[in-house]
């Protein structure tokens, strides 16, 4: 079997006002698209679009609903960024800890 090892991760707080990462690798930077948006570059780009994103969801103190992490379908990843969307509920949502992992 072949073995794939992350692209790119990263790891940030989605609720501060300026997004700065904790931690990551072949990412240059993170935007705040919106409430629960998240742009994320990459420093290198990817030889196409056809990356998979894994993503850690959590439950913030005093919620009760898990929350999920994943593409935005509205606008689809491309080479050098990928759009993400943070919900409960079905509401978008800012939140504190957004772990990613991008595999090609």
């Amino acid at each position: 079997a072949t073995f794939y090892t992350a692209k790119a991760w990263v790891n940030f707080d989605g609720s501060a006002g300026t997004i700065s990462p904790r931690a990551s690798g072949n990412v240059s930077g993170v935007v705040d698209a919106g409430v629960g948006v998240y742009t994320v570059s990459f420093t290198t780009s990817f030889s196409d679009a056809n990356y998979i994103v894994a993503t850690a969801g959590n439950r913030g103190v005093g919620q009760s609903t898990m929350r999920t992490i994943g593409i935005d379908e509205d606008s689809p990843p491309t080479t050098g960024s990928a759009r993400i969307d943070s919900t409960v509920t079905n509401s978008n949502f800012d939140a504190d800890r957004v772990m990613l992992s991008f595999t090609r």
